[in-house]
């Protein structure tokens, strides 16, 4: 009983009150299941990589990024080009809200890079899905920050495996 009471206060509890570290410790927590080969889990790389971009020094790190994607990845050059206008003054926000009705109201991205008016939301993968799967995701993303940003300077991409096909913007791991 009192697991289910702590579990209710921590989910009532404002995103930006729960520290990287507590946040780990309540995911595994409550996913006892899935402690067995964790460094492999799409949980805890995308901490890692949220906590390198927001640790490490942005001019170096975020900006190379944000210069790749620019050069690659057309479709979100406009979106790249203005975080990276102050790369210092990015915001590396874990799992933002997709504020969808229903059931799915916890439904989340994986991360955020924003920048005043300017959003990219990151979805990582770090094992293949169906490529329809993955392309409803980003869709239903997209879809949800075009509502969140009216129409501001916004774009979704996949951080995927190599193994993984996929028919929308997207990054691989390597990259």
């Amino acid at each position: 009983m009192n697991e289910i009471n702590e579990n209710k206060l921590w989910g009532k509890l404002d995103e930006n009150s729960k520290s990287y570290t507590v946040r780990v410790l309540n995911f595994f927590h409550y996913r006892r299941n899935i402690i067995g080969q964790y460094w492999k889990r799409e949980e805890v790389l995308t901490w890692e990589l949220i906590r390198a971009l927001d640790t490490l020094p942005k001019n170096y790190f975020l900006k190379e990024l944000l210069r790749y994607i620019i050069k690659n990845k057309k479709e979100l050059a406009s979106v790249a080009e203005n975080l990276i206008e102050k790369p210092n003054e990015v915001c590396v926000i874990p799992y933002p809200k997709l504020n969808l009705p229903g059931n799915e109201n916890n439904s989340a991205s994986d991360m955020e890079l924003s920048y005043k008016n300017t959003k990219l939301w990151i979805e990582a993968k770090t094992t293949p899905i169906r490529k329809e799967k993955l392309r409803e995701q980003i869709l239903t993303q997209t879809n949800a920050l075009s509502k969140i940003n009216n129409g501001s300077n916004f774009g979704v991409i996949a951080l995927i495996p190599k193994t993984q096909e996929s028919s929308t913007v997207f990054l691989y791991w390597s990259d």
